[in-house]
């Protein structure tokens, strides 16, 4: 988990109040040159949010690989190594009460070269010959939970291996269909908007909300399972960096929220929590 990251809203899913967190293994594990060791204050840490997740009848979306290794360790050349990391987050909450799903891998397909300002650093298909391989692993591990991948611009690719199909959403609100339509052809599992978002850095507030709106209408004219809004709350600059203390460069990243850092609602969250 990012610890200084805020989660996600959803709507879906039977209309569960679901949470998207994601674990970061460098707060989770030592390693101790070939071998992973469980870091018990980050665990507790991780417990306690399952817990009060459960408390709070709240359903978690578990993102396990977000910033893997891509050098020392690659994640799609070695593994075994992850896996081994994999294994163990797995086993420890496969009955965990708050867990909606396990999203193996966020935005996977950026390693292949989708996204323009990205160049490829593993080829297609070993990305999703991994792909298939960590979601059987996962499977026989909890045969219980569902299973997606957050994909950013190729989430089509995944349907042949995930319970449901998630996409993220970071452009204008009417070019949402058109990012439906090519997952819609060739399966026909639930879809998950799985991320989507407006920086009011660079829209107004007003627009933030107006943007949601539209967003929200599509996603329920498509019949989508669900959307999930990044994210809770705004990021002060010296909270979204590691090791701390640290600042982050200051751009629209940190403006996403539904709330702004000093706590004020911004007109968008009228948006999400509307019956």
């Amino acid at each position: 988990m990012h610890w200084g990251d805020t989660p996600y809203f959803v709507r879906g899913f039977n209309y569960y109040h679901t949470l998207r967190i994601f674990l970061w293994h460098q707060a989770l594990f030592f390693c101790l040159g070939s071998v992973n060791v469980p870091n018990s204050t980050g665990f507790h840490r991780l417990d306690m949010v399952m817990r009060l997740a459960a408390e709070y009848n709240l359903r978690l979306i578990v993102t396990v690989h977000d910033m893997p290794d891509l050098d020392v360790y690659p994640l799609y050349s070695d593994a075994e190594y992850h896996q081994r990391e994999r294994d163990f987050i797995i086993g420890r909450y496969r009955d965990e009460a708050a867990v909606l799903a396990w999203d193996v891998r966020n935005e996977g397909d950026i390693d292949y070269g989708t996204h323009y300002a990205n160049p490829a650093k593993f080829d297609k298909t070993a990305v999703l010959i991994w792909l298939e391989r960590a979601v059987k692993q996962v499977r026989a591990l909890d045969s219980r939970h569902l299973i997606t991948a957050g994909w950013l611009y190729d989430a089509q690719s995944t349907a042949p291996y995930v319970d449901f199909v998630s996409f993220h959403h970071w452009t204008a609100a009417d070019e949402l269909a058109g990012r439906i339509a090519p997952i819609r052809a060739v399966t026909d599992k639930p879809i998950l908007l799985e991320e989507v978002g407006y920086s009011t850095l660079h829209v107004r507030g007003d627009e933030q909300a107006t943007l949601l709106t539209e967003i929200v209408n599509t996603s329920t004219q498509s019949v989508l399972a669900g959307w999930l809004v990044w994210t809770a709350y705004d990021c002060s600059i010296d909270r979204s960096c590691y090791p701390s203390p640290c600042q982050s460069p200051h751009n629209g990243e940190h403006y996403f929220g539904m709330w702004d850092v000093n706590g004020a609602e911004k007109p968008a969250l009228a948006v999400i929590t509307a019956p």
